[in-house]
């Protein structure tokens, strides 16, 4: 008679031999030989109900000691041996009987399921099970994603309030078998509805385990508030929720919480509510996939339309980088126009006096020319300072305009519309304007103050 049992630390199995029957070496060497990795084997023996006599296995000539209490038993007498194997539990689980393992992990909660994963699998990028079987075998999804794992880690624990769930660091792939053998089928059971509970968990605003009992909230155009018992869970269209996880954390975090956003809205229009399950109707994701083209189209109109906006602003800076320009020429111009008329006034007046014959600049005409001359000179200081406060002006609005927009466009969208470079050469070329400018209007003060002062005391 053998009575198997196995759960996530140790396989045991019980042998009772008939009476008389001695322990077969080939026995052992079964045992022996269904070791996984570093797993150990150990035996306790005893002879009709006597107290157990402990052997641990590290090699085969241990078996020798084994045999030897067959010297010590009559016809009468009855062997029990029970065969443990003490799995190691390095990122791999060893699974010997895959029944007996199952009915214990169907004794489990939730949360004693997900505990002893975690506790064997921690660093571990995968669910890796073994079997001495080469019949037996199970593959996730998970072990196709890579890094992946953690980003989608990361992205969970920044946008959904998984509370005591996201300390086991599983993701709705670590229980998706893709491929499988027969054995596994009851197990698989028991992962799809971890799987559909992580699905759940990625997507709600709230998710929490209590034992056997997940409670989740999701606040989408309604408020959807659950309690679900795992042992009594009842699937029904689990992969569209499967499909609206993958396609939010698929791409980068920049697009995760819109993503989000947009599928709490739909789903919530889409729960067909029955007790102890969430049913997504068919449609769910297709809904969510056109709703979402519809944001992105919005979303691409919206910043053409800022972008427009934001480019008639920069024109405008540009603009105004212009208008100080034709400032100083206007300037310029101005003071020119006013000496030439007040030089040519002289001479008119001059020409038109009774007494025409007399020196045109007198000592009188001089120093009114000098105040005249230092009035042009007040003004040529006065357009100068004007000018460095519109250039001030015009460089603190642009940056001021940098950082409004600053949350709507991204790094090298912004600086390619806001340009330093764009920048400084508008106010360069105002700057290179106005020294231009200034110098010639300097010139023609000592020029005027050299041809006035030679015609007074000099001719």
């Amino acid at each position: 008679m053998v009575d198997v049992t196995e759960d996530f630390s140790v396989y045991s199995s019980k042998v009772v031999l008939e009476p008389g029957e001695k322990i077969k070496e080939g026995v052992l060497t079964h045992y022996n030989n269904l070791l996984i990795n570093s797993d150990s084997l150990n035996i306790a023996i005893s002879i009709d109900e006597s107290e157990p006599e402990r052997f641990t296995i590290q090699n085969i000539d241990d078996f020798n000691d084994v045999l030897s209490i067959n010297d010590n038993i009559d016809k009468e007498s009855i062997f029990t041996l029970k065969f443990e194997i003490i799995k190691s539990n390095i990122s791999t689980l060893s699974i010997y009987d895959i029944n007996a393992f199952y009915d214990h992990v169907n004794t489990l909660t939730l949360e004693e399921i997900l505990n002893s994963l975690s506790e064997i699998f921690t660093g571990s990028d995968l669910l890796n099970f073994k079997s001495p079987s080469n019949g037996d075998y199970v593959a996730f999804a998970s072990q196709n994603l890579g890094s992946h794992k953690s980003k989608r880690l990361d992205a969970w624990k920044i946008s959904c309030n998984a509370q005591n769930i996201n300390q086991f660091n599983f993701i709705p792939d670590d229980f998706n078998m893709i491929e499988y053998s027969e054995s596994f089928s009851n197990l698989k059971i028991i992962f799809d509805k971890i799987k559909f509970l992580l699905n759940i968990s990625f997507l709600a605003d709230l998710s929490t385990i209590n034992d056997n009992e997940f409670q989740f909230k999701l606040n989408g155009y309604k408020l959807i508030d659950y309690n679900l018992d795992f042992k009594n869970l009842d699937i029904k269209n689990d992969e569209e929720l499967n499909k609206i996880y993958l396609w939010i954390y698929e791409d980068s975090h920049s697009t995760i919480d819109d993503k989000l956003g947009l599928s709490r809205n739909i789903i919530s229009r889409h729960i067909i509510s029955r007790e102890n399950q969430f049913i997504i109707e068919n449609d769910c994701f297709q809904s969510i996939i056109s709703a979402y083209k519809i944001y992105l189209k919005d979303n691409v109109e919206k910043y053409i339309e800022v972008k427009n906006k934001v480019a008639e602003i920069s024109a405008e800076i540009s603009v105004k980088s212009k208008d100080v320009t034709g400032y100083i020429i206007s300037s310029f111009k101005n003071n020119t126009l006013t000496l030439l008329t007040y030089f040519v006034s002289i001479f008119v007046f001059n020409s038109l006096s009774s007494n025409s014959e007399l020196r045109i600049f007198n000592t009188e005409i001089y120093n009114f020319t000098m105040v005249v001359l230092l009035i042009s000179t007040f003004y040529l200081i006065i357009t100068i300072k004007q000018i460095r406060k519109e250039l001030m002006i015009n460089t603190r609005y642009f940056f001021s305009l940098k950082k409004i927009y600053k949350d709507i466009f991204d790094a090298k969208d912004l600086n390619k519309i806001f340009s330093k470079r764009h920048l400084k050469y508008n106010n360069d070329t105002v700057l290179l304007t106005a020294v231009r400018f200034s110098t010639f209007w300097l010139i023609e003060i000592f020029c005027l103050y050299g041809i006035t002062l030679y015609l007074t005391y000099f001719v």
